[in-house]
C-alpha cells in the first residue's frame, strides 16, 4: 500500500489526500473522528506489519558500491 500514497515530491497537495484518507478510514472501519485523532503509530498498528524488504546479497551490494562510490572529501 505504501507505493499508493501521495508524495509531496510529486507535487500533490493536501486536497489530493482527502479521498485516500476517506478510503483508508472506511477500510479500517474508523469514523472520521477516530481517523483524524489517530497518530502515525496508530495507523501503522492498524495496517499491520510492512512487508519485509528482500535480502541484499553480496553481489548486489558490490555492484551498488561500484555504481555509487563515496565522495572523496575535498582538502
Amino acid at each position: 500500500m505504501g507505493g499508493d500514497l501521495p508524495s509531496a515530491s510529486r507535487g500533490e497537495g493536501f486536497s489530493d489526500t482527502i479521498p485516500l484518507a476517506a478510503s483508508l478510514a472506511q477500510r479500517l472501519g474508523w469514523t472520521p473522528d477516530i481517523f483524524w485523532a489517530a497518530t502515525p503509530a496508530d495507523l501503522r498498528l492498524a495496517l499491520g506489519p510492512a512487508p519485509a524488504a528482500p535480502a541484499l546479497d553480496t553481489a548486489t551490494l558490490a555492484r551498488l558500491m561500484q555504481e555509487n562510490p563515496d565522495a572523496k572529501p575535498e582538502r
